[in-house]
């Protein structure tokens, strides 16, 4: 059962070091998010916050940890739908 943790944080955070890094420097180069859905964005970032709390409120540092981060990543996302807004 451990490895299966091991497997899933190394699997997440390949995810957001990889998929959503990748995405926040597009945005921030073009100075847009043009083309990405913000409730999907929303949807995602509340998913990635309740799993990080279920994770911590359980004590499994797997699920925290890799939703923790995942959840920061998105947060940064719905910040650059905010600062690159059409003004």
């Amino acid at each position: 059962m451990q490895i299966m943790g091991v497997i899933a944080v190394i699997v997440t955070l390949v995810l957001v070091a990889y998929g959503l890094t990748s995405q926040i420097y597009r945005n921030y180069k073009n100075k847009n998010t043009r083309g990405l859905s913000l409730s999907f964005f929303f949807l995602g970032f509340m998913s990635w916050c309740v799993w990080s709390i279920y994770g911590w409120m359980r004590g499994d540092f797997f699920i925290g940890f890799a939703q923790t981060v995942g959840g920061a990543m998105n947060a940064v996302i719905l910040l650059q739908f905010w600062l690159y807004r059409k003004k």
